[in-house]
């Protein structure tokens, strides 16, 4: 089972409080096709807040599922990740309300303050369309190498079984 990447060792993710997460199957459906995704289970309020935060890499395949109990309308934000991302917001039946790409928002000499501004600042981009319950993030791309783009992405189906509490 492929694995997100290791974590970045340096200052600013020297508080990360979560190593690995958990994991779960997503099956991605197009058409004929179906693809699995290992992703890591975020479904605690501190592990939503680090997210994807400090990863070397997002290798294809892999992601990170947010799962919420009632539904959201507040955007994501890129500090401390360093991978481009494709984020699907879900709604309670799991279909798509948007997908957004996000670039990294690079500290480029900032101080903590300043950076964080920064960050809030380009997060507004990141504002889904809808409510949502549930976030999926993939590595940037991922969805188009399997023949996912924005023309048939409301045709793609996600599935996954429930997580215990």
């Amino acid at each position: 089972m492929t694995e997100l990447g290791e974590f970045i060792v340096s200052d600013d993710c020297a508080d990360l409080e979560h190593g690995h997460l958990d994991t779960m199957t997503i099956t991605v459906s197009h058409g004929e096709t179906e693809h699995p995704v290992t992703a890591e289970i975020a479904d605690k309020p501190s592990e939503r807040a680090q997210g994807l935060m400090c990863r070397d890499s997002i290798p294809q395949g892999t992601g990170m599922i947010f799962l919420y109990e009632e539904p959201r309308t507040t955007g994501f934000w890129m500090l401390n990740t360093y991978s481009e991302i494709d984020v699907l917001y879900l709604d309670r039946s799991r279909k798509i309300v948007d997908k957004i790409t996000m670039s990294p928002c690079l500290r480029e000499n900032l101080n903590d303050d300043n950076w964080q501004v920064k960050c809030a600042t380009e997060s507004a981009d990141y504002v889904p369309r809808g409510e949502y319950t549930s976030v999926l993030e993939l590595p940037a791309g991922w969805l188009g190498s399997i023949g996912v783009d924005d023309t048939n992405i409301n045709q793609m189906t996600l599935d996954w079984q429930p997580v215990a509490n």
